[in-house]
């Protein structure tokens, strides 16, 4: 359990109790590891667990004193703070026991990400006592968890694909699928399609067959095909200030690593191709390192 300073009283903390989650994988339960480096974004997240509640003491500590009055919220989001969303949200009755039982969208969630079970206040209290949680939302317990969700694997979502059923180049490894406008969200949109019939990089990629060396130069491949990008879509990319988590702010972000941004990306691509590749080869280099980093 984490406890934040509040303006307000808490729950004791023996009156609340989270039993941790488990897992559901292939009709087995297991408990949740704190990472999943073998995961694929194609896949949704199943989790469960259950909280114990001592009416009676969460009464007493919050002087909240009718459980009508709370919520159990379950909800989740990237630790780069780019997307989250509310998991469970029902009324809390007055059983001991509470089963939790969510699905996490695979296409939605980021590399990391803090999931949070609270109990929180369902509505305003307009005659609460000095001290005592008054307005809709406020936290009276809660329980993050910290989810790691890739290892040395791609931080990209990793599609498998026959290519050759696809109609994509049958000795192609991979390809870098790109969202068609600058506004679209990456996550969900921002796909590394991998051949199937490439059984080295699909195991490397993966994590079937983790291989540092097969990601480090796939990785530096896709960023210097996203910082080209950048260099072609300069002008636009200036236009705005874009929504976190969009197309647009990824390659903004990418870009504005190298000295001058995107506009200076595209006229040294125009004026010196030579150099601008050398320093697309550099920069790919040094992001895919961070990419990797477990």
């Amino acid at each position: 359990m984490t406890r934040a300073a509040r303006p307000y009283l808490v729950a004791d903390d023996s009156a609340v109790d989270f039993g941790g989650w488990s897992l559901m994988r292939d009709a087995t339960v297991m408990p949740l590891p704190e990472a999943l480096p073998d995961w694929d974004a194609n896949t949704d997240l199943r989790l469960m667990g259950s909280v114990r509640v001592d009416h009676d003491l969460l009464a007493v500590s919050t002087q909240v004193d009718s459980v009508s009055e709370l919520r159990l919220v379950v909800s989740w989001r990237s630790v780069d703070g780019r997307i989250g969303m509310t998991a469970m949200s029902r009324a809390l009755d007055d059983r001991l026991v509470h089963t939790l039982d969510i699905d996490l969208p695979g296409r939605s969630l980021g590399p990391e990400i803090d999931l949070a079970v609270r109990v929180v206040l369902a509505s305003e209290r307009s005659e609460a006592a000095p001290g005592v949680a008054r307005l809709a939302g406020s936290v009276l317990w809660e329980h993050v968890t910290r989810l790691v969700l890739v290892g040395t694997n791609s931080r990209f979502p990793v599609v498998t694909v026959d290519f050759g059923a696809a109609g994509l180049d049958r000795d192609a490894s991979w390809v870098l699928q790109m969202p068609d406008r600058l506004e679209a969200p990456v996550l969900g949109e921002l796909l590394l399609l991998v051949n199937a019939r490439d059984s080295v990089v699909a195991s490397a990629l993966t994590g079937t067959s983790p291989d540092a060396d097969t990601v480090q130069s796939v990785f530096e491949r896709l960023s210097e095909q996203l910082l080209e990008y950048a260099a072609e879509c300069a002008a636009d990319l200036g236009e705005q200030d874009w929504e976190p988590g969009s197309f647009g702010a990824v390659l903004l972000s990418l870009a504005d690593r190298v000295v001058g941004g995107a506009g200076a990306l595209r006229t040294l691509r125009e004026q010196n191709p030579t150099k601008f590749r050398a320093l697309l080869a550099g920069e790919a280099r040094r992001n895919a390192a961070a990419m990797v980093r477990p």
